[in-house]
């Protein structure tokens, strides 16, 4: 069976869910994370928080439901096409030369998507036995790198230039050259080269990567406080966490050689043709059902040096994942014909059944599972506290593997937040590197009296409201996190 490249991208177009700060939106707004989180917000970026608590002293319970973000940053279209084209009026049907015009837009550029949901996370906090968290929480990564053939073939498909012919409704043949009509594009019914002048998948997406990743986790941390030299106090903690995975696929280059895998769960309703008939993983029935599991965990270390410096340092999400249902290995397989249409709008995971037919680019092969590793990270931050109305710092982090899920660059920023009242609390930073360009976090917190209740929202960019070159969409909010 054959599948086209239309539905991995279709798939980056959800936003249920690598964001470094989650979906914590408490530090979201400053950029900075690995020692400004605290209690269950503490999972994932620095267990070791868990042992401390500057802000309030007497609440020992933290609670929260559904702290949500997400971000859609591309290069290749405007943020007014990202906003109402993208987003917003995706079901709209393209012309020709709109298909032509999404190809030259996706040439070369990158396209990433985040998002996560907490759906529930919990603390307790106790000065001697230290912290406990846990949560369960979904999150969603894709990041793509189109070439201009692998764009032509996405967006234009049957039409793309790479074909030099055309084969229309009514047998007849033509040569597939600039200028045609309108009326004539729409008899094409496939495109197709002469024999001995395809090229093989790996020579057509030479540079492109495509990468998604959607797990569940439960998860579990513990930090306290470990001892005290001089003026300065050394926490520590671990965290573990279980994770069901949703969807994988892994396409690109690795190591020297082109690769391509893929595991989704029957709630994509994938038609996969014969070729799920002898796949050993083969998940039968529809729904949320889990194609993979495993664990990782965390170790983090931060000291506070007279109660307002603090350095910390984590690797977390070190582990692995077995992919073991619905899982398939794209053949590397000379291109020679194409029946697919492309995409005709921006609802890619709408024609999902279209796609994903014989029609499409790639053909699969059904494995019996896939071991990756989980997109393993290594923080290091530094924060300063002034007159307990201000922090400001600095966060540098480094991915530790090449998976998907994880950032492809390193990412540093710096930022802060500063309480003119003590019910509201502003948020600035600048990040640089990771999967964006540049981008200035704002966030603004509200809060009752001693922490009681906190909600904010905030944005991974403020620059894009100013301009339309490579924007960012983003949003990060809670109103259901309390202290007790």
């Amino acid at each position: 069976m054959r599948h086209s490249t239309s539905l991995l991208l279709g798939l980056s177009t959800l936003s249920v869910m690598a964001q470094t700060e989650g979906s914590n939106f408490t530090v979201s707004g400053t950029g900075i994370a690995t020692t400004l989180v605290s209690d269950y917000q503490s999972i994932g970026i620095n267990p070791a928080n868990l042992g401390f608590d500057l802000k309030y002293e007497d609440p020992r319970f933290a609670f929260g439901l559904l702290e949500m973000s997400y971000s859609v940053y591309t290069n290749g279209v405007t943020r007014k096409v990202l906003r109402k084209d993208m987003l917003r009026d995706f079901d709209r049907t393209f012309t020709g030369n709109e298909q032509e015009m999404a190809a030259q837009n996706f040439t070369d550029a990158d396209l990433a998507v985040n998002a996560d949901v907490r759906l529930f996370g919990f603390a307790f906090q106790h000065d001697k036995a230290g912290g406990f968290a846990v949560q369960v929480a979904d999150r969603f990564q894709w990041s793509s790198f189109f070439n201009g053939t692998t764009a032509e073939l996405l967006f234009q498909g049957r039409r793309a230039d790479y074909f030099s012919n055309l084969l229309l409704a009514d047998s007849s043949v033509i040569a597939n050259t600039s200028g045609l009509s309108e009326d004539t594009l729409a008899l094409v019914i496939a495109g197709f080269n002469d024999a001995g002048q395809g090229r093989t998948i790996s020579q057509l997406m030479d540079d492109t990567r495509i990468s998604l990743n959607w797990t569940r986790e439960y998860a579990f941390s513990w930090g306290r406080r470990m001892f005290v030299t001089g003026p300065v106090e050394w926490h520590g903690g671990i965290g573990f966490r279980y994770l069901q995975g949703f969807a994988h696929i892994d396409i690109g280059e690795k190591d020297g050689k082109w690769e391509g895998f893929t595991a989704l769960t029957p709630v994509f309703d994938v038609d996969y043709g014969t070729a799920a008939i002898s796949n050993p993983s083969t998940v039968n029935g529809g729904g949320m059902k889990s194609v993979g599991s495993g664990f990782s965990g965390d170790v983090g270390l931060t000291a506070v040096i007279k109660e307002v410096l603090k350095v910390g340092v984590a690797a977390t999400n070190l582990g692995s994942m077995t992919w073991n249902g619905n899982v398939y290995k794209a053949k590397d397989d000379t291109l020679y014909s194409l029946s697919s249409p492309g995409f005709t709008t921006y609802n890619f995971f709408d024609q999902a059944e279209v796609i994903t037919s014989d029609l499409g680019v790639f053909d699969w092969d059904g494995v019996k599972e896939r071991k990756v590793a989980t997109p393993g990270m290594l923080r290091a931050g530094v924060s300063y506290m002034i007159k307990e109305k201000a922090e400001v710092g600095i966060d540098l982090i480094v991915p530790l593997n090449e998976v998907p899920g994880n950032l492809v660059k390193p990412q540093f920023s710096v930022g802060g937040e500063y309480a003119p009242v003590k019910f509201m609390t502003l948020q600035m930073g600048v990040i640089t590197g990771g999967n964006y360009d540049t981008r200035l976090p704002m966030g603004i917190l509200f809060r009752m009296p001693g922490g009681l209740w906190e909600g904010g929202v905030a944005t991974r960019d403020m620059l894009s409201y100013f301009g339309q070159e490579t924007p960012t969409v983003s949003l990060c909010v809670g109103v259901l996190r309390f202290r007790l």
